[in-house]
């Protein structure tokens, strides 16, 4: 696995003429990491070849970035968890959203759009709207509960815990653009394992390098907030 997931991310790596990149393989019932890349890279069997020091950084744990869209489904979680919106609701989503003079808008536009909907074609404008609906606090514990804004366990070098604001620092702004992953950043591994706490149905289990006898694990959102997730996300 982590033979071709490197080859795999090498080739991405080029054909999109990136700078860098990483990428991380999860089990997310027992939390082990089963690859981990980063590239560009250098064989440590052959030191004397490894001149850049970028090449051996591990950007998987190393680099935070601005993570953008692919944050809204937890925001999206934090509100139906809290029961600050339900599951049917719908959002008009045709007029651009201002916030403290912060102008949110759709690459599409669209009326008036369900929440799986607002996921589908990654609405900026209803997941603004979502997270105005949602208090702070309870959008922030959820970021912290699937592991923004923490160091990731693994004692790796170079580890990072990215940026997250504390929630009483939010203005109402950074609450409604929070959901669209601004003002935030994460690291690959982070991401990761945040997804799979929506893929094991709601419980965050720990990252680990070493096989453990039981994987560290806690419920961090609500079985059907989970399963409606999974499903929504089907559609993306």
């Amino acid at each position: 696995m982590q033979y071709w997931t490197y080859i795999d991310l090498d080739d991405s790596l080029h054909r999109f003429h990136a700078i860098d990149g990483s990428a991380v393989i999860l089990n997310v019932h027992t939390g082990h990491i089963l690859a981990m890349v980063s590239v560009p890279s250098c064989n440590p069997n052959r030191l004397s070849a490894c001149t850049n020091p970028a090449d051996l950084v591990d950007n998987a744990v190393h680099q935070a970035f601005e993570p953008g869209s692919v944050m809204k489904p937890f925001v999206v979680a934090a509100a139906l968890a809290s029961h600050s919106v339900a599951p049917s609701a719908r959002f008009n989503v045709f007029h651009p959203l201002v916030v403290d003079g912060y102008r949110i808008t759709d690459d599409v536009r669209h009326h008036v759009l369900s929440i799986k909907k607002i996921l589908k074609y990654s609405s900026c404008i209803g997941a603004s709207k979502i997270a105005l609906r949602t208090p702070r606090k309870t959008i922030y514990d959820l970021y912290r509960a699937v592991g923004f804004g923490r160091l990731p366990p693994l004692g790796l070098p170079g580890e990072t815990a990215g940026i997250l604001p504390h929630w009483q620092h939010w203005s109402q702004a950074r609450h409604a653009t929070i959901a669209l992953g601004y003002g935030v950043s994460v690291t690959t591994l982070q991401l990761v394992d945040a997804y799979a706490a929506i893929a094991n149905g709601g419980d965050y289990v720990r990252p680990e390098l070493l096989k453990a006898e039981r994987p560290w694990q806690r419920r961090v959102m609500p079985r059907w907030v989970a399963d409606t997730l999974r499903h929504w996300l089907q559609s993306v």
